[in-house]
């Protein structure tokens, strides 16, 4: 089966009232069964901070409750090799990368999976390790 690391961005956009009928198939197969949605549990409070700003607190508790029980999702933990990997990400790209894409980034690398993601700045990053990395954009 298919496997795919799925981001903040590609999360809100699926939350939004503005699902493109891209974010929205790739959620459908998860759905169907057809492809196994992995994601980061501090996605989810990334996600949630966002949520929350625009709709309140209660919103985006409901939100992501129903998401959680809706979608099969795998939810795996940070173990100390992710921590490493993700940490020196972060650290040779402070900049560019944030603390979640840094795990996102990893995550996926390790797990030899494509990440979906909005993020912009991935092509800013002249790490090699990216260069191995399977990413798959999705616009706002």
């Amino acid at each position: 089966m298919k496997s795919a690391c799925i981001d903040t961005g590609v999360l809100t956009i699926y939350l939004s009232e503005d699902v493109t009928d891209k974010v929205k198939d790739l959620i459908d197969q998860s759905k169907r069964g057809e492809i196994e949605l992995h994601l980061l549990k501090p996605v989810l409070v990334e996600t949630f901070k966002h949520i929350c700003h625009k709709k309140g607190i209660d919103f985006a508790r409901s939100t992501l409750l129903s998401f959680l029980k809706q979608v099969p999702l795998i939810l795996p933990d940070l173990d100390m090799n992710l921590i490493f990997k993700a940490g020196t990400l972060k650290c040779q790209n402070d900049k560019d990368l944030s603390y979640i894409d840094s795990m996102c980034i990893a995550y996926a690398l390790n797990m030899n999976i494509p990440l979906h993601t909005t993020e912009k700045l991935l092509k800013k990053i002249p790490n090699s390790t990216l260069e191995k990395l399977k990413i798959v954009k999705y616009q706002f």
